[in-house]
C-alpha cells in the first residue's frame, strides 16, 4: 500500500517538525507493516533544483530516512 505525504511550507521545515514526534513516529511505523521502501523529494532552497532520494528497504529501519526526516530541507 503507498502512504504519501505532502507539504509546502514558506519556509524549510522537517518532516517531523510538520507532524509533530508522536505523529512521525506513527506515521513511520506503518512500514513496518507494509515496508515497500520509501523516498523523499524537495526542492533545494539555494539552487531551485529537484532532489530526490529514495530506497528499496523499509524507513523504519533506514538511518538515511531518519536523517533526512529531521532535516529542513526546502
Amino acid at each position: 500500500m503507498c502512504r504519501l505525504l505532502g507539504y509546502v511550507a514558506r519556509y524549510p521545515i522537517s518532516v517531523v517538525e510538520v507532524l509533530g514526534q508522536e505523529e512521525f513516529e506513527a506515521f513511520t511505523a506503518l512500514t513496518a507493516v507494509h515496508g515497500d521502501g520509501w523516498g523523499m523529494a524537495w526542492q533545494d532552497p539555494d539552487n531551485h533544483a529537484i532532489r530526490c532520494v529514495s530506497s528499496a528497504a523499509s524507513a523504519i529501519r533506514d538511518p538515511t530516512y531518519a536523517r533526512l526526516a529531521r532535516q529542513r530541507l526546502g
